[in-house]
């Protein structure tokens, strides 16, 4: 099982993450001041509260260099520690918080959780008003993650570290879509390059979970698969809870590599793209085609999509919307923090003229769409 350790200023607070975690994670609760080396060496994950305030041993020492003031400095303290004493494992540092506005002076506290862990060198900033059921979920597949990272990164052997890759990634050979993947999986930069014996893979799990997972690259959520597939989502669940050819082509797609299901299900877009041109015979973009070959294969009746072409769309906190819009209502976004190989990001233009932020990200090309009066300053 996978070993997570509490820091916290209060443990007590933390022992509902503690009881439930019971029997799928050895876990402990420590105050900072009794935190140990040991702890640190057997730690898949360690999970820092943001706010120590009870804390009267640092309070009352002299030096300023040995009193961490908040979680994220305590981290940075202990990665250290752990690198020096795990020859050749790993730890993940994450920050457990309710205050998320602590760390939001270059990054909007309603902002994806990993947009603060990026800037604040952490694999995951984790806020306490989850639900308890997700949030000791996604405890446990990082810390899971963490364990399935190599002891040792192929550094000069191009053809291993693919091959590590796509192991890690659970890009199955056999499958006739699994080169393209691969394809897919490179146009995003993965940063093999830059892991080093120090790192052991951990900046590939940082690519996943800060620049892959939350965008629509080579894998897609729920929702844009329901696009694709011109249906509702609440059709696409039917389908997916279903024992139907559909439903069993879906799950041949699905990714299950490192850190699956970390925030939510995902699917291989090379995956779901072959399977769409086998059904459709070579036409996967003919809408009538396609959803005559779904029908067929679905053991339950299909709600479509009320678009012919269903566009996703982002909120005012880039969280993807569960309602489509089409390409009239809504408006391309250029976003500082979007990666520019991931999908384009769109949002309705009514979110466009009720934020400003959104209004000013408007793309260009698209600002004729917002109608008099509402053009940016400097557009």
């Amino acid at each position: 099982m996978p070993s997570i350790v509490f820091v916290d200023d209060r443990p007590d607070d933390v022992t509902r993450f503690v009881e439930s975690l019971a029997g799928r994670a050895e876990c402990k609760a420590v105050h900072p001041q009794e935190l140990t080396i040991e702890d640190l060496a057997s730690a898949s994950l360690v999970l820092i509260d943001s706010r120590l305030e009870d804390w009267p041993e640092r309070d009352a020492l002299p030096q300023i260099a040995l009193k961490p003031l908040d979680g994220k400095a305590l981290a940075a303290v202990l990665r250290g520690h752990a690198e020096g004493a795990k020859q050749n494992g790993l730890t993940a540092f994450a920050l457990l918080t309710a205050h998320l506005e602590d760390y939001s002076e270059s990054v909007q506290p309603d902002n994806h959780e990993q947009a603060l862990a990026s800037s604040n060198n952490l694999e995951w900033v984790f806020r306490k008003t989850t639900d308890l059921q997700i949030l000791t979920n996604q405890f446990l597949i990082l810390a899971g993650a963490v364990t399935l990272l190599p002891k040792k990164w192929p550094l000069s052997d191009p053809e291993e570290t693919q091959r590590l890759l796509m192991q890690l990634l659970a890009i199955k050979e056999e499958r006739n879509w699994a080169s393209r993947a691969l394809v897919d999986v490179e146009k995003c930069r993965p940063p093999v390059r830059e892991i080093s014996e120090w790192t052991h893979g951990i900046e590939l799990l940082r690519w996943l979970l800060h620049r892959i997972l939350p965008y629509p690259c080579f894998l897609w959520e729920r929702v844009r698969v329901a696009a694709r597939l011109r249906m509702t989502i609440t059709s696409l669940d039917r389908v997916l809870s279903s024992e139907s050819e559909l439903a069993n082509a879906l799950r041949e797609c699905e990714y299950t590599g490192v850190a699956s299901q970390f925030l939510g299900r995902r699917w291989w877009r090379a995956g779901l793209e072959s399977k769409l041109w086998e059904m459709t015979d070579s036409k996967p973009f003919d809408v009538n085609t396609l959803k005559a070959a779904l029908s067929a294969r679905s053991s339950t009746p299909i709600e479509w999509a009320a678009q012919d072409d269903p566009i996703v769309c982002i909120d005012e906190h880039y969280k993807t919307l569960e309602e489509f819009s089409d390409i009239s209502s809504a408006v391309r976004l250029m976003l500082d923090d979007w990666p520019s190989y991931a999908d384009a990001p769109w949002t309705p233009i009514s979110i466009a003229k009720e934020h400003p932020e959104m209004m000013a990200a408007v793309l260009e090309q698209d600002k004729n769409k917002l109608g008099n009066g509402t053009e940016v300053a400097g557009g």
